[in-house]
């Protein structure tokens, strides 16, 4: 087998018609959507922004194109997060740094919406990220300074409204402290949330240590059981991007099974 990188370039009406000064457009990100029913078929979604305004440019393979969608007002200043897109359930939500609020992008339509975020909720950081539920519902988790971590959940109010519900208020100061084996006591820590991802928050720990050395810690929280969980700990920083893989079709037995009991599997 043989593998082949294909190169996507950019439209030029993606940046067409920007207001200001290049150094106020930038790409916050791409998302790759693909079809359950013909998983070969998928689209590239761009999503980029100038001053006080937000397009979307969508590349079919099949075309060998972008459709280029015109610019939408959002205001923020340029405030929006780079690289803090979520997909979820069809939609990709972005959050504006410093405010509380996010945008909400129809991938089928491409419309541009607004997404009022609870009181307690200013984005600063990476304290903040919109994810899925264990049911691939659309959910908010939100890491406080004094290291205890929120869930919200959407619902319907008694007027058939869309509304906040916060579902948990989960304390990490024991978790962490003991996945650290007590290395953080009364160290700052920056505390980052990554992702959050069928109902399990991805969350980095990172501190300067009294020898000296950068620490990390990966961890992740169940929303359901509140359960900590290390993943990965090392000298190294805080960037991380937990990511999804397919597993080794040659670990698949012929009855379709999977795990330790196929063979050359441990």
């Amino acid at each position: 087998m043989t593998w082949a990188v294909g190169i996507i370039p950019v439209h030029r009406d993606v940046w067409a018609g920007r207001s200001g000064r290049r150094r106020h457009f930038a790409f916050l990100g791409f998302h790759l959507l693909s079809s359950e029913e013909n998983p070969r078929s998928f689209r590239v979604v761009c999503v980029c922004a100038d001053k006080q305004r937000v397009r979307v440019a969508v590349f079919s393979p099949e075309a060998r194109d972008w459709a280029v969608h015109p610019w939408v007002h959002v205001g923020g200043d340029n405030s929006l997060k780079s690289s803090a897109g979520t997909l979820v359930s069809g939609s990709v939500y972005w959050p504006f740094h410093g405010e509380g609020r996010m945008i909400k992008i129809n991938t089928a339509t491409m419309d541009i919406s607004f997404v009022d975020l609870p009181l307690q909720i200013k984005v600063e950081g990476s304290n903040f990220r919109a994810g899925e539920t264990k049911d691939g519902q659309l959910c908010i988790v939100y890491a406080s300074d004094d290291f205890l971590l929120r869930a919200w959940t959407r619902s319907l109010d008694a007027h058939g409204i869309e509304v906040w519900v916060l579902e948990n208020i989960i304390s990490l100061s024991e978790g962490i402290d003991e996945i650290t084996e007590g290395c953080v006591l009364d160290l700052p820590v920056d505390l980052k949330v990554v992702q959050v991802r069928s109902g399990y928050v991805y969350l980095s720990a990172t501190c300067m240590t009294h020898p000296g050395t950068l620490r990390c810690w990966f961890i992740s929280v169940s929303l359901e059981t509140i359960e900590h969980e290390l993943l990965v700990d090392g000298c190294f920083g805080g960037s991380v991007c937990p990511y999804s893989m397919a597993w080794p079709p040659c670990l698949v037995g012929d009855d379709g099974s999977i795990g330790h009991e196929v063979e050359g599997s441990h």
